[in-house]
């Protein structure tokens, strides 16, 4: 066998045991989770006027409290 063939096998083998240790973390804490959907929204082309008749509506206007200053 060619020696750079055996050390990829060895290096490979090595690396998939090594990913298969239990790895310890603090799970004593709870942990935020932000699931980030959409699409333009997401890249920062959404226009401002759509915000700011969502939070002027009194249907929609709890969800937005957050994203103005000063709350409503």
């Amino acid at each position: 066998m060619r020696p750079r063939l055996v050390a990829v096998g060895v290096l490979g083998l090595a690396a998939c045991l090594l990913s298969a240790l239990p790895l310890r973390a603090d799970t004593s804490g709870k942990v935020k989770v932000f699931i980030l959907a959409g699409q333009s929204n997401m890249v920062g082309k959404a226009k401002m006027s759509l915000l700011e008749y969502q939070a002027g509506q009194p249907e929609t206007r709890y969800l937005f409290q957050t994203a103005r200053k000063g709350g409503f």
